[in-house]
């Protein structure tokens, strides 16, 4: 979590444009040819970075981008008088770039350096860092270096899963097509040593390819336990209705810096919203735009009741035809406080949405169980 002053800096970074006045070829776009990706996402990758300046200014210890991050900061160097005069200037210091000099030395630090970064990041920013930016650090040191600049209008550049895809069903073709031709290979006219020599290997060869192409196309990713869970707000909401669920927004906003304590019962604005926040993530901070008095704007504030009710059902913690503000969660939830995780039965009333994690183990027929035995009528509201 972030004091004012380094809130007010990261708000200064947020708002920090690397572009001259004027530019048609903006910075973003530069990253967008030079790497191939998307506006959106190099967008993105330039908030990351961003952020990552931040750590190098506040983690207090040595910091190491990802891969991609480490492209934008790659070509932020190449505008040297907006990097060093006025970019370095919000960070109050220079920030200097160090390759690696090599070696098992080098990497065990660099994979230190980028473990500490990541944790640093969810220290100070209350969120883990987006995976699909700050990935492992295997594959930070693994996949992510097998990269080179190749000009794509003097080389044919395809993803080698595509080129698999498309191999395995020619080659399936290919088999098909050869042994169905009976003209020509007619089984009845081979003798035992060319019916062997031909259609085992034959086979043997399909099936060969057939598992490198289930492995290659079809891999199976690792799953988060946690992905399978409510969100941490629509617990919240569960369990009391919208002035729960307002608290805990509030309570996560203000813990990653987007809200500021100012006074009592008083909240401003903080550092800029992700692009990934909810609905009712922006709701909340615009309303304490109007109202910096907590009270109210939690009487005012109206969530989008309708989503999280549709969110749960499509899990499967909620039956068709009622509201998620008729029940009451029966599940074990894990209280994360205090010095270390326990169980505890129900959701404690003194503990912030944002700090539950439930357990939803048991399958979607035992959650629907639930939900309908633990019907409440109207509900909290």
């Amino acid at each position: 979590m972030m004091d004012e002053r380094q809130v007010e800096r990261m708000q200064a970074l947020d708002q920090f444009s690397i572009d001259p006045p004027g530019a048609v070829l903006t910075f973003v776009k530069r990253l967008c040819r030079e790497n191939g990706w998307s506006v959106p996402y190099a967008e993105r990758v330039l908030r990351e970075y961003k952020r990552f300046a931040f750590l190098a200014a506040e983690a207090g210890h040595p910091v190491t981008p990802s891969e991609d991050v480490d492209q934008v900061w790659h070509l932020h160097l190449a505008y040297t008088r907006n990097y060093w005069h006025e970019f370095c200037a919000i960070l109050g210091k220079p920030l200097h770039h160090g390759p690696t000099k090599g070696g098992d030395d080098e990497n065990t630090k660099y994979d230190d350096w980028y473990t500490r970064t990541r944790e640093s990041y969810t220290r100070l920013f209350g969120e883990a860092p987006p995976a699909d930016i700050w990935p492992s650090s295997a594959q930070r040191f693994g996949d992510d270096l097998a990269w080179r600049r190749v000009n794509w209008k003097q080389n044919l550049i395809v993803p080698k899963h595509r080129v698999m895809q498309t191999a395995t069903v020619l080659f399936g073709l290919f088999i098909t097509c050869l042994l169905g031709c009976q003209a020509v290979l007619n089984p009845n006219t081979m003798t035992g040593s060319e019916y062997l020599g031909f259609y085992i290997p034959s086979l043997l060869i399909l099936i060969v390819w057939s598992v490198i192409a289930v492995h290659t196309i079809y891999k199976k990713e690792s799953i988060d336990p946690q992905e399978a869970l409510p969100a941490e707000y629509d617990l919240a909401y569960l369990r009391g209705g919208k002035n729960r669920l307002f608290l805990a927004i509030v309570t996560n906003l203000v813990q990653r810096g987007h809200l500021l304590a100012s006074g009592k019962n008083n909240i401003r604005g903080g550092i800029e919203l992700p692009a990934d926040a909810t609905d009712d993530e922006r709701s909340v901070v615009e309303l304490f735009r109007q109202h910096p008095d907590i009270v109210t704007a939690q009487k005012s504030w109206k969530p989008s009741e309708a989503a999280i009710t549709e969110r749960l059902k499509e899990s499967g913690v909620l039956p068709d035809g009622v509201a998620a503000d008729h029940f009451v969660p029966a599940w074990c939830a894990t209280d994360v406080r205090g010095d270390g995780p326990r169980q505890t039965d129900g959701l404690p009333d003194d503990v912030p949405g944002s700090y539950i994690r439930g357990d939803l183990a048991d399958s979607l027929p035992t959650q629907t169980q639930w939900a309908r035995q633990r019907s409440i009528g109207a509900g909290p509201k």
